[in-house]
């Protein structure tokens, strides 16, 4: 059974709570701003703007629409270009104090019973983390290798009769309550597998915490171990898929969470830093490339998927492609009005580096009006179809559509360039798979930054960028995965998907609209597919300038209930974005081995709350 993604929450429609929450969320899009400004900002006047902010917090959203307005633009004045060290906004002073990880929590059952495996050489660091966990009865054993535990795994299995199954390798050190933290995160006693998070040190000093999402994406763990440790698997699932393969030797681990991320097997986060390794031998901790290559050619080969796997360029990644030996038919639709130098050279990349066989284009005219364009427009080889009226993107990119032929719909802006024979093969390829209904990829800057890689809600909605990356994986960074949603700027979408949806939300007619585009696909039990591998150039906001329709933001989260909780299944709760920057909403403070997991309050604006 192919396992669908997690749907995206609606918006209740109560007529009552329309206008207060019409209101609510136009607080709350300010209040993001202002985070976002203290993120961005280190050389602001703190006490002036620490009086602002404090006021904010103090009226909440029973203030006017017009006070936000001029909170921001004094706010804003106060910035000035963004420094390497980030503090923490203020607005999450009581929230990290609240964080509960640092709480002891009971285990949902006394009787439960725990095989802990340590894979590798004997390691004092650990062996005592495994002495000092509260949670009992835990039964430990120690193997060579991954090889060695898949061998001997029944024999141990039946001998100390467990309930539920770990495995660390060696040198990994494990917080004292990290078992009991686990067990608690689950109210079911027959959960397939609980994952938590984990830190790297390098001695004293804790690195950032590596955050993993609230779910665990199929098409994720195709590029890497999204699971990764700690972790606890039930015995019913190690039984249900047999325990681990040793023909995968040291990708066992990985292989099998694989055969459990493509079943209905039950993934639990538990969204707490339970766990921590020595920097120095995070190599060690990852399977070989060549086992894990083997063994997701071996899970293609029983889901019938047909692609190509290569090394990725940090351990632990492979870098893959899926194939399709009949390749559909594509509609590449570019919307334009004027801007001839963009719109040419954005066709002349298409026509120079595609490789693809089978595809046309479709120029979707917005009232041209400059000599030039309309020249081009009457002479040109490509269909060109007529979509006049005010800028609505949504309006025009479903005139297209209804205009289309083919198989397969690619949205293009005309500020794009291509660069990669393959773009267009592997993006098709990649939506041949059934489970998938909408696909991106990777945009970067003329000047070879990355601007979009996915959309994540936090719950703002934003483009995934490496501007400033603290705390982020570098697998998580480079791998090809399953999103919230990707931009419209290079989405491909199956036409008979796009008429299943109706299209794009033509209220939205400026933002919003590929978002809600994918947040649908997802309620319709489809992911949404990011391709690392794929990259073209886009001259983001060359065509039309900067916009910012407040209007279509508030529309559209009146609309999705993002705001009411964790609304990214595919990204950290723990992680947040705000005008383009990441930071990490949570510190681990350093200490002994039995003490470096306690939480402690980020240091805010120069003192200490």
């Amino acid at each position: 059974m192919v396992p669908t993604p997690p749907r995206p929450r609606r918006a209740g429609q109560d007529e009552g709570f329309v206008a207060q929450r019409h209101e609510l969320v136009r607080a709350q899009w300010n209040l993001n701003f202002l985070r976002g400004v203290y993120i961005r900002s280190q050389q602001m006047d703190l006490d002036r703007a620490r009086a602002l902010v404090h006021e904010a917090k103090r009226q909440g959203p029973r203030i006017t629409w017009p006070w936000w307005r001029r909170l921001r633009s004094r706010i804003a004045s106060y910035v000035h270009p963004p420094q390497p060290t980030l503090p923490a906004p203020e607005f999450y002073v009581d929230w990290l104090s609240q964080q509960p990880h640092s709480e002891r929590r009971e285990a949902n059952g006394t009787s439960e019973k725990i095989l802990l495996v340590v894979v590798g050489e004997d390691n004092d660091q650990t062996q005592r983390s495994i002495q000092s966990q509260t949670f009992s009865p835990v039964a430990t054993l120690t193997f060579a290798n991954f090889t060695d535990f898949a061998r001997g795994a029944d024999a141990s299995i039946t001998e100390t009769t467990p309930n539920w199954i770990s495995v660390i390798r060696s040198g990994d050190v494990l917080s004292s309550n990290a078992l009991n933290e686990l067990l608690a995160s689950t109210t079911a006693s027959t959960a397939g597998i609980i994952y938590a998070d984990e830190d790297r040190c390098a001695g004293a000093l804790r690195t950032s915490p590596q955050l993993r999402s609230p779910s665990v994406g199929p098409h994720t763990m195709w590029s890497y171990n999204a699971v990764g440790y700690p972790h606890l698997i039930h015995i019913d699932t190690w039984r249900t898929f047999d325990g681990l393969d040793e023909r995968f030797a040291s990708a066992a681990m990985y292989e099998f969470f694989l055969r459990a991320s493509a079943s209905d097997t039950s993934f639990t986060h538990c969204n707490r830093v339970l766990l921590t390794r020595d920097a120095a031998q995070e190599s060690k901790g990852e399977p070989d490339v060549d086992d894990q290559i083997r063994a997701l050619e071996s899970h293609w080969q029983q889901l019938g998927v047909e692609g190509r796997a290569l090394p990725g360029t940090v351990p632990g990644l492979v870098d893959w492609t899926i194939e399709t030996s009949t390749p559909p038919s594509v509609d590449i639709l570019i919307p334009t009005r004027d801007r001839l130098d963009l719109l040419a050279a954005c066709l002349s990349s298409i026509e120079e580096k595609t490789a693809y066989p089978n595809f046309h284009i479709i120029i979707l005219d917005n009232d041209s009006v400059e000599e030039t364009t309309v020249q081009f427009l009457q002479e040109t080889k490509h269909r060109v179809v007529a979509c006049p009226g005010p800028f609505n993107y949504a309006a025009i990119i479903n005139r297209g559509v209804a205009a289309a032929t083919s198989d397969v719909i690619l949205t293009l802006n005309n500020d794009t360039l291509i660069t990669q024979p393959h773009w267009l093969s592997a993006m098709v390829g990649a939506l041949s798979l059934n489970d998938v209904g909408v696909v991106g990829n990777k945009h970067v800057s003329p000047q070879g930054g990355v601007v979009h890689a996915g959309v994540v809600a936090t719950p703002d909605i934003f483009n995934v960028t490496y501007e400033s990356r603290p705390g982020f994986d570098a697998r998580y960074e480079l791998a090809s995965r399953d999103v919230l949603a990707v931009t419209g700027a290079c989405t491909a979408i199956r036409r008979d998907l796009w008429t299943a949806l109706g299209g794009m939300n033509e209220s939205l007619e400026v933002e919003c609209n590929d978002i809600d585009l994918c947040l649908r696909v997802l309620e319709m039990g489809k992911y949404i597919l990011y391709l690392s591998n794929v990259e073209i150039i886009h001259a983001e906001k060359a065509s039309r300038g900067p916009s910012l329709a407040l209007a279509d933001n508030i529309r559209f989260f009146e609309m999705w209930d993002l705001y009411s909780g964790d609304a990214d299944p595919f990204f950290s709760p723990n992680y947040d974005f705000a005008m383009g920057r990441v930071s990490c909403r949570i510190t681990v403070a350093p200490s002994d081995v039995t003490g470096f997991f306690r939480h402690e309050p980020t240091e805010v604006l120069g003192h200490k709350e």
